[in-house]
């Protein structure tokens, strides 16, 4: 990860000198901002010997420098996604129970440019699969927000295939293609629509209120952040979300 040319200084300066020289050049193979795989690493390697001196020692990672690596690549992303003023950010997720009955419900948040809570939805679904749910959360999502007055809107959701589904030129037909056409038709309206794929670990907030959702009930919009989420939105305000775990 190491330029070779940086490798004498690296591996021999003291504490002191060996920070300012990380956080002051750029060190890296092929990394555009080192600081940042920097401390990334450093947590890491702290965290790998922590898990090996008081775990079982038994996870072995076939690729650390690409697990170091792949979540720099997140963390690069979340910094340049940041919101500009007068956008809003609609996080939107869906639950699907595991046993045969499929017990699905949807729900999600919207967020100011600095994070913070706007409102919130929840609803219970019905009998679906994933897909179906996920896209439905989109569609009550996009409702929600347009009815309060949003008009410039960046969606987020965890499912790759309701966002490719959504984003193609060309409609196809399968089981959501009908709430699809609702999705485009809807974000067709006068207004900014905007629709991306975010990792799971940064959706925990909709998929936690999504759980929420009651048996029965029909759409819930909350004015105030409801209390199950508050530590899953002071955990994002403060950076600390979760990070994808790479199998190489």
């Amino acid at each position: 990860m190491v330029k070779i040319k940086f490798w004498p200084t690296f591996f021999s300066s003291e504490l002191d000198a060996w920070l300012d020289l990380n956080m002051g050049k750029n060190l890296g193979v092929q990394v555009s901002d080192w600081s940042l795989t920097f401390g990334i690493a450093v947590w890491y390697i702290w965290k790998w010997r922590n898990d090996f001196a008081f775990g079982d020692g038994s996870k072995f990672r076939a690729d650390p420098v690409m697990e170091i690596m792949s979540h720099t690549k997140q963390m690069q992303e979340a910094l340049t996604n940041q919101l500009v003023k007068g956008w809003y950010m609609l996080n939107v997720d869906a639950s699907v129970s595991l046993d045969n009955r499929s017990i699905a419900t949807c729900g999600g948040l919207i967020r100011d440019n600095e994070g913070l809570f706007c409102m919130g939805f929840n609803k219970y679904l019905g009998s679906c699969n994933a897909l179906h749910a996920e896209t439905w959360g989109i569609l009550h999502g996009l409702e929600v927000a347009w009815n309060a007055g949003y008009r410039r809107i960046i969606v987020e959701t965890d499912s790759k295939d309701v966002v490719e589904n959504i984003s193609k030129r060309n409609m196809e037909m399968h089981q959501s293609s009908q709430l699809v056409r609702k999705v485009r038709n809807l974000m067709q309206r006068n207004w900014d629509v905007k629709i991306r794929h975010e990792y799971r670990e940064a959706n925990e907030v909709a998929h936690r209120l999504a759980s929420l959702a009651r048996i029965g009930a029909d759409t819930i919009v909350f004015n105030e952040a409801p209390g199950p989420i508050l530590p899953l939105l002071f955990k994002d305000q403060m950076g600390s979300g979760s990070f994808r775990s790479v199998v190489a």
